[in-house]
């Protein structure tokens, strides 16, 4: 598309781009703005170039009990695209909505229960001394979160999972 500026001359405002010549036929420059903005929007198309997401449900237990207070992280692996996708696991059950759900692909799952032991110790610096607070460890096994052996695929068709781990 050829657009060329016509400038004129007023005595009272001097030189000044009154009209914009696109394909030999003089437009405003707001007629000319609209236009090019029109072309624009119909040459770039509405094609789906975002990758498709999916909202995550399911449930995660530990030797038939259900976490009750942990965490899910889906990590892309291979060829997937996108970015980890995670939620709070609360009383056994996690959901990770739609507009922070992982995209369709292969994923390596990661799962953390911080678990009280029913224990007190001190918390330390900076709090004053004698401070003391809940003990926790790490209850789910390296093999589900650090070095996690769990993979799953999300897809169209699946998007709930459950997650039975025993120790």
């Amino acid at each position: 598309m050829r657009v060329c500026q016509e400038l004129r001359y007023n005595s009272r405002e001097g030189l000044r781009l009154s009209r914009y010549r696109v394909f030999g036929l003089n437009f405003s420059f707001l007629t000319a703005s609209s236009l090019s903005l029109l072309a624009t929007l119909i040459l770039s198309g509405c094609s789906d170039t975002q990758p498709q997401r999916a909202a995550i449900t399911g449930s995660v237990s530990l030797n038939k009990q259900p976490v009750s207070n942990g965490t899910i992280k889906f990590v892309p692996t291979g060829n997937t695209k996108g970015t980890s996708a995670g939620s709070e696991i609360v009383d056994g059950k996690f959901t990770i909505p739609f507009s922070n759900g992982p995209t369709y692909g292969k994923y390596k799952v990661e799962i953390h229960w911080s678990k009280k032991t029913g224990k007190q110790v001190e918390m330390g610096s900076p709090a004053p001394p004698g401070t003391k607070v809940d003990e926790v460890v790490e209850a789910i096994p390296p093999k589900y979160n650090t070095a996690t052996e769990l993979e799953k695929e999300i897809n169209a068709a699946k998007h709930n999972f459950d997650f039975s781990l025993d120790s």
